[in-house]
């Protein structure tokens, strides 16, 4: 099973699949502003039934500004 984490910088952007980084071409990502837009294919993750989400925010990579809590995305297709 995918566990997948998503590491912004300034300019660039990492993915990890547990310990493993993923290519840049893996997922697309666009920022627009104050919103961040990720786009990952289902083949990526399996073709799963459901997702489960959350994201964390930090300053500087050190202090914790902001936490949504934990979604759980259902999938249809």
């Amino acid at each position: 099973m995918p566990k997948l984490q998503v590491k912004f910088g300034e300019l660039e952007y990492k993915i990890y699949d547990q310990d493993r980084i993923l290519p840049m071409d893996a997922a697309r990502v666009e920022r627009r502003g104050e919103e961040i837009t990720i786009e990952i294919p289902l083949e990526l993750l399996g073709n799963p039934e459901h997702i489960l989400t959350s994201a964390h925010t930090y300053l500087l990579g050190l202090v914790p500004l902001d936490w949504v809590s934990w979604r759980i995305l259902r999938i249809s297709y």
